[in-house]
């Protein structure tokens, strides 16, 4: 069996007494990009969202890289790239200014790939968020996500917004970063 990448035990989220996912248990195995589908209010973001920490389980334990997702979530987002479906950027900022900023945060920012990457999504880094449209901002938005060549992606509706070439590009680019690193979670609403 092949070594798990994100393991997730037993998982429950509740709101008050409102359910957001009643346990769940999932493997995700290394080097497999993983496609995570259902219908609306089925529970997906909000497993995304305590994948990447950003909301707490009421029970059951998630680990990533063998981590747990709480107590070493510091680390695990190092090694992370994440993409929410509706991530707020900065609208007074150019998409350089944007990723630069995200770059900071990371410690890293290698103008040479994100350059790369905003030719190959067709993305104009130089405008300001707010004249972008919206599949314009998930663009750069996905350049965020993979700037730092993490090991592992996570996206909600990673291609929301994008038309049919540049999504056919972004499953290129995502193929390819899959040979380079090999472990992937997506979300996609059908």
């Amino acid at each position: 069996m092949a070594e798990s990448i994100i393991e997730i035990k037993n998982v429950t989220k509740m709101y008050g007494s409102t359910r957001g996912i009643v346990d769940i248990t999932l493997d995700v195995p290394k080097g497999s990009i993983f496609g995570f589908l259902g219908p609306n209010g089925a529970g997906k973001t909000t497993t995304i969202s305590m994948l990447v920490d950003l909301i707490k389980p009421t029970k059951g334990k998630i680990s990533i890289f063998g981590l747990d997702s709480e107590a070493d979530s510091y680390k695990i987002r190092q090694k992370m790239g994440f993409l929410g479906s509706d991530m707020a950027l900065d609208g007074t900022l150019t998409g350089w200014q944007q990723v630069e900023y995200f770059g900071h945060l990371r410690g890293s920012f290698d103008k040479p790939y994100i350059s790369e990457l905003a030719k190959k999504l067709d993305c104009d880094l130089t405008r300001k968020i707010k004249t972008l449209s919206r599949g314009n901002r998930q663009k750069v938005g996905l350049i965020t996500a993979l700037m730092h060549k993490p090991e592992l992606l996570v996206f909600d509706e990673p291609t929301s917004g994008l038309d049919p070439l540049v999504q056919d590009e972004f499953n290129q680019i995502i193929f390819e970063h899959k040979n380079q690193v090999k472990q992937y979670l997506f979300r996609r609403t059908f």
